[in-house]
């Protein structure tokens, strides 16, 4: 019934298990709406419902165990996700992210040589061509986009811009809020 009427919203879409196999506790919400799936999921927390993650599109809901004649509020929920959601307008999905061409990259500094390097914060846009100095991983889905020692292309300086400004969470990349990135330091 929840996601009955989660799938009432114009600005989200409920997205169904293939084959309908899947834990029905856990209910991904993919935005319809100019909003990417991180900022719907701080705009849900704004209004205290906290989810268990987001990415660019979609946002996952994780429902609680209950034990037998248990109430969870999920009609309240379901009312507040209304209520905020009915503000914005529908929006076609433009799936336009950056995705990495697969490509494995080798280390420019051997990891035994990276505890002795000097590193500097500059720029994400002027990165490419630069050694990175730490690893940067953005989550979900958890997998580094850069590792510490890595070569810096531009293809992965547009995916991180990309991603920072969609709001995604990393671990790693001390200085990303403030659009800088730790480098390797080249003798001048």
């Amino acid at each position: 019934r929840f996601k009955k009427e989660l799938s009432t919203i114009q600005s989200i879409k409920v997205l169904d298990y293939p084959d309908s196999q899947g834990d029905t506790l856990k209910v991904t919400i993919q935005s319809r709406s100019k909003l990417s799936g991180f900022e719907l999921q701080k705009k849900l927390e704004e209004i205290a419902i906290y989810t268990e993650m987001a990415d660019p599109y979609n946002v996952l809901l994780v429902l609680p165990l209950l034990k037998e004649n248990q109430d969870y509020p999920l009609v309240e929920v379901s009312r507040r996700m209304k209520s905020l959601l009915a503000k914005l307008p529908n929006h076609p999905v433009e799936e336009d992210l950056l995705i990495s061409s697969g490509k494995i990259s080798e280390l420019a500094i051997p990891y035994e040589k990276l505890s002795n390097v000097q590193m500097e914060a500059i720029s994400i846009t002027e990165a490419a061509g630069h050694v990175c100095a730490e690893t940067i991983t953005p989550y979900p889905p958890g997998i580094p986009l850069l590792l510490m020692g890595e070569l810096i292309l531009e293809e992965k300086v547009n995916q991180l811009i990309q991603l920072i400004d969609m709001g995604a969470r990393f671990q790693g990349g001390s200085f990303l809020d403030k659009k800088l990135i730790n480098v390797v330091k080249t003798c001048s």
